[in-house]
């Protein structure tokens, strides 16, 4: 399709929609996601941003997005996440940010997010996962870090070894 939307910012929230749970905005071609993008839309359960182009995120994109549960932004070319970046969704249990270019996760990347239970991270260009990279995820179930490119040494202990709730590990073509 041709849909374009190379920006996406609070613009296309002008008015508060309080009641708005659910939102999804696939094949837009969208590149930038803007600070304050989801400000007037407060009570969103779930956001669904997948399939589009997104690169860049910047910092507080998220922000009042309390109440979010799940969050796709699988199928971008996100590249890099920063460690705040997920830092305001605290009741997030659902985050795909699969088939992406994401060659590096920061430490604590994902150490607000206490009640995630489903990370997926497949299909990236990940390498190395450090030590910290999983502390927090208390009540993760699923981990799916298929399709990337992670070297694994005897020497040092993966860091999902520290994930008590893990219930699924997927781990294959790396």
């Amino acid at each position: 399709s041709n849909n374009q939307l190379f920006v996406f910012d609070r613009e296309f929230f002008q008015t508060k929609m309080i009641s708005l749970a659910e939102f999804e905005l696939s094949f837009f071609k969208i590149q930038i996601l803007k600070s304050r993008t989801f400000q007037n839309v407060p009570n969103l359960k779930k956001v669904c941003l997948k399939t589009n182009e997104i690169r860049e995120i910047e910092a507080n994109a998220f922000i009042e997005l309390e109440n979010l549960q799940k969050l796709s932004l699988a199928n971008n070319k996100l590249q890099v996440l920063f460690s705040t970046m997920f830092s305001q969704l605290k009741n997030l249990t659902y985050l795909n940010i699969s088939s992406n270019q994401i060659e590096n996760l920061p430490p604590n990347c994902f150490c607000e997010l206490k009640n995630l239970k489903i990370l997926l991270l497949k299909e990236n260009r990940i390498k190395q996962l450090e030590k910290s990279m999983f502390s927090g995820l208390d009540n993760l179930e699923v981990l799916d870090l298929s399709k990337n490119l992670i070297e694994f040494s005897e020497k040092v202990l993966p860091p999902f070894l520290y994930l008590k709730m893990l219930d699924c590990l997927i781990l294959d073509l790396n």
